[in-house]
């Protein structure tokens, strides 16, 4: 989700449109190659765009958790996972803005190991807790 205080959206405004975030400080996510991560907005037609956050005015972080406290402090507007803002949505130290628009796309979890016939039990209890605490994390199933 895209997210901001409501700090600042007060003295900034509320983006109506993501064309309008050219006006806006951005937080965004820097991965370790130095590749900035694109947000994805759909058109009145369903079509996809994506922006590649840049300008003066954007701050880049490698921490998801990193994005989520600036967004709190109020310097700008982050793409944040929701289940990391989670409990500041509810709270109301976060606000959601430009859902209409934003397309969150998809994201997996994947584990490799071998065929499942020659599974050593270590990899065996790692999956079956694995699965157990994130099926258990109500963060994680949020809906949309």
């Amino acid at each position: 989700v895209l997210v901001a205080s409501p700090d600042y959206l007060a003295n900034h405004g509320v983006p109506e449109t993501p064309d309008a975030l050219h006006a806006h400080r951005l937080i965004a996510r820097r991965f370790l190659s130095g590749q900035v991560a694109p947000w994805n907005f759909t058109g009145d037609d369903k079509s996809i765009t994506t922006i590649a956050p840049s300008g003066k005015a954007m701050l880049t972080l490698s921490a998801p958790e990193s994005l989520v406290q600036a967004a709190c402090n109020s310097v700008g507007i982050a793409e944040v996972g929701v289940h990391l803002a989670w409990d500041r949505l509810r709270s109301g130290a976060l606000k959601v803005v430009l859902h209409r628009f934003h397309h969150p796309g998809s994201y997996e979890m994947v584990m490799q190991y071998p065929h499942r016939a020659l599974v050593a039990p270590r990899v065996q209890v790692t999956v079956k807790h694995l699965l157990e605490a994130l099926t258990a994390d109500s963060k994680l199933h949020v809906p949309t």
